[in-house]
């Protein structure tokens, strides 16, 4: 019997569906670090080299370098 064909998703989907879903208004997501609301999310300037995005979050001016990882069962 032949093997399926599997399509994987790749990395940037995951990372568009995090960034999309923070930067809209009505944010679905409640995203946080350390308690603080994340308010915007950008990609870094260099694509696909870490981190993959940045987070702003709600009263500070310093950011935190995101990376994001698939994994599965």
């Amino acid at each position: 019997m032949a093997k399926p064909k599997v399509k994987w998703l790749h990395e940037e989907v995951l990372q568009r569906y995090i960034k999309e879903s923070v930067n809209l208004d009505g944010n679905p997501q409640n995203w946080k670090i350390n308690g603080k609301k994340v308010t915007h999310v950008e990609y870094n300037q260099t694509f696909d080299k870490y981190p993959d995005l940045v987070f702003s979050v709600e009263g500070e001016r310093e950011t935190y370098p995101v990376e994001v990882e698939w994994t599965s069962k």
